[in-house]
């Protein structure tokens, strides 16, 4: 996976995007977590378990991504944080 550094945000804190999809988040060295604004689950987990459950909808769209699942049908922007990941994503989907 390639991985383009869109900016700096702390000191342990960066703004990234993939390359081939256009998902963004910030990846926090630190903890080691990252932080989307799309819905994501591990790619050892099921999308169609996710819809299964009714936890995504049926025809939302979703990509991998650097051993990510994202829901890109669906956004997630409530703080400041979130809205500026969202600028910088390029996935295609809502926005």
């Amino acid at each position: 996976m390639a991985t383009e550094k869109v900016r700096e945000l702390g000191p342990h804190k960066q703004l990234v995007r993939d390359a081939r999809t256009g998902i963004a988040w910030i990846e926090d060295s630190s903890t080691g977590l990252r932080h989307s604004v799309h819905p994501n689950i591990s790619a050892s987990g099921s999308a169609r378990g996710m819809k299964d459950k009714r936890c995504w909808d049926r025809d939302d769209v979703t990509v991998h991504a650097g051993g990510f699942i994202y829901n890109i049908s669906r956004l997630i922007d409530r703080t400041d944080t979130d809205r500026a990941v969202a600028a910088e994503c390029r996935c295609g989907g809502a926005h």
